[in-house]
């Protein structure tokens, strides 16, 4: 089964790009896992217990909430946990009659190394947004879930966020996408997705798919991801009267892209 991973900066339209990719009609996809990403574990119960078995509770609590099965991961070892987690949405994605499995946790940025060490042969997409709506963005949204909305500590964030999408762009099966490129001219963009991945993203009618999409992707708790999930409405914002800090760096970092 070919297996996409979409990481990057939050706010930076990876819902969007998950929703769009999920046009192609082999594709199956869901919710984020947050699998990789220890910080979820660290809260409420997950303290108490060792890292993989941590993961495994957590594992076994996803699928129940987003799948309504009961499967247990209770291995002591992280890796065996996630790989196994896979294996049960991939019997589910085989069961449906899809051949490509799309995943989305922006955080997922820091744990390439597990994800190729699991998966070689994975796709890894960053997508990159302009630093002033990207952390705009962030800062605003995070009232929806308590986060930081300093926007200096996210700026911060960002930066990170953007080495290792730079530092990580001449791995295989690996490319970048920047966002404003995305939205300016998506049958373009798309068109090279599907040429590059070997995908069949059909655009014809695309607002509409892309809303029936994120009712599979989206949470109802998650109200800051349904604001600008349509072409139609997702407009950049020419306004902002901040500093665009790095447009060279990012510019030199896109055009590096091999989309």
């Amino acid at each position: 089964m070919k297996r996409i991973f979409i990481v990057g900066f939050p706010r930076s339209g990876t819902t969007f790009l998950q929703s769009v990719l999920m046009c192609d009609e082999r594709v199956f996809s869901f919710p984020e896992t947050q699998v990789f990403n220890l910080g979820p574990q660290r809260r409420g119960i997950y303290r108490f217990f060792p890292i993989g078995l941590r993961v495994g509770i957590y594992c076994t609590i996803w699928m129940k909430k987003n799948f309504g099965c009961y499967k247990l991961f209770l291995s002591l070892n992280k890796s065996k946990n996630i790989k196994n987690f896979f294996f049960e949405i991939e019997k589910l994605a085989l069961f449906n009659n899809k051949s490509i499995l799309l995943e989305k946790t922006p955080g997922h940025a820091r744990h390439l190394k597990e994800i190729r060490e699991l998966y070689p042969d994975a796709t890894i997409i960053h997508l990159v947004r302009n630093n002033v709506n990207a952390v705009s963005s962030m800062s605003l949204a995070a009232k929806g879930w308590g986060g930081d909305q300093d926007k200096s500590s996210n700026f911060k964030r960002w930066l990170d966020y953007l080495a290792i999408a730079y530092l990580d762009k001449d791995q295989s099966n690996t490319y970048i996408i920047k966002y404003e490129d995305l939205l300016s001219n998506l049958e373009k963009k798309v068109s090279l997705l599907n040429s590059q991945l070997d995908l069949k993203i059909d655009t014809v009618d695309v607002d509409n798919k892309i809303k029936e999409n994120s009712k599979l992707i989206v949470n109802e708790s998650e109200s800051w991801k349904v604001n600008n999930l349509t072409v139609g409405v997702k407009k950049i914002d020419q306004s902002s009267k901040e500093v665009d800090f790095l447009p060279d760096f990012c510019n030199f970092l896109i055009d590096m892209n091999k989309l």
